[in-house]
């Protein structure tokens, strides 16, 4: 048998071509349409979803509970007792005596006082700045000395450790203390 091709004219290989590529165009029509059917309802499926898991959450939400919550928390600040000033300050024999124990090298201690508000009450501070530095293994050790000075009070607002080479480790500090001022 030959080959049927053979025997078409030149235009009836166009008009073959032709519509074999609207068959395929066809079908691609046909598969980009389930596609986006498919993605349609995956969208749809996942708001139903957000839309009951946001009625849960709206449902768990008893906001009367989480007030009385917050009126409890600021109950217990107000009733917090503060060192005093003079608690407060020796805080920095603390740092000094922690560094020499750990056989650091303490420098740049500054000391600052001011006034921080929370919860619509003022309450004084004293932010120590330090530098100290030393072998990777003793400033752990002072990180942990400050965490045991007996002050109820005492924040690390900022650590900042950094090799300098060799074993030489430099950390930078800043405590704060609040304290209660007394009436002058």
């Amino acid at each position: 048998m030959r080959n049927r091709l053979a025997v078409l004219t030149p235009m009836d290989r166009v008009l073959l071509l032709l519509a074999a590529a609207v068959l395929a165009l066809a079908a691609y029509m046909a598969y980009s349409y389930t596609n986006a059917i498919n993605q349609q309802d995956e969208g749809e499926t996942k708001l139903r979803r957000n839309t009951a898991e946001l009625g849960r959450l709206r449902e768990a939400t008893d906001i009367p509970q989480l007030q009385g919550e917050l009126t409890k928390v600021k109950a217990s600040l107000s009733s917090l007792k503060l060192p005093r000033l003079e608690t407060a300050t020796a805080v920095a024999t603390a740092i000094v005596n922690e560094a020499d124990r750990e056989s650091l090298a303490l420098r740049e201690l500054r000391t600052s006082q001011s006034l921080q508000k929370f919860g619509g009450r003022d309450y004084f501070l004293i932010r120590y700045s330090f530098v100290v530095s030393g072998d990777f293994p003793s400033l752990i050790q002072f990180i942990d000395g400050l965490e045991q000075i007996p002050v109820n009070s005492v924040a690390l607002e900022r650590l900042v450790t950094e090799a300098k080479g060799g074993k030489i480790w430099e950390s930078r500090v800043d405590l704060l203390v609040y304290f209660e001022r007394t009436p002058q």
